[in-house]
């Protein structure tokens, strides 16, 4: 689980100096550096969702079914990355980065990406 945390964190990072550099570029950016950011930043939120279920099921695992009880407040990691993550769904990013990858599509701005 940690190793996952940390690839994903490291990814995070990574994309934040996208993000900058494409920044900087206020009204130069261009079409093709905007499209290369929102799928990198797309990527880095698509891995902290996998990367987040996956250790907060983890816990559970780890941790035995007592673990799942309420006096222990563990439940509500899970409960709120899973409401956390329902909010702005991957399926859509997941859609973009694979339209960008295998066909060379500019992702087009929208409520998703």
């Amino acid at each position: 689980m940690w190793i996952t945390l940390l690839a994903a964190e490291a990814l995070v990072d990574r994309v934040g100096f996208t993000l900058q550099a494409a920044w900087e570029q206020e009204w130069n950016l261009t079409t093709q550096h905007r499209g290369e950011t929102a799928s990198a930043i797309a990527a880095a939120k698509v891995a902290a969702h996998t990367v987040s279920l996956d250790v907060t099921n983890g816990m559970f695992e780890v941790m035995g079914a007592r673990s799942t009880a309420t006096q222990y407040g563990f439940d509500r990691y899970w409960r709120n990355l899973h409401t956390f993550t329902l909010h702005d769904p991957v399926e859509y990013k997941i859609k973009a980065i694979g339209d960008w990858v295998l066909n060379h599509h500019i992702p087009q701005p929208d409520f998703y990406i």
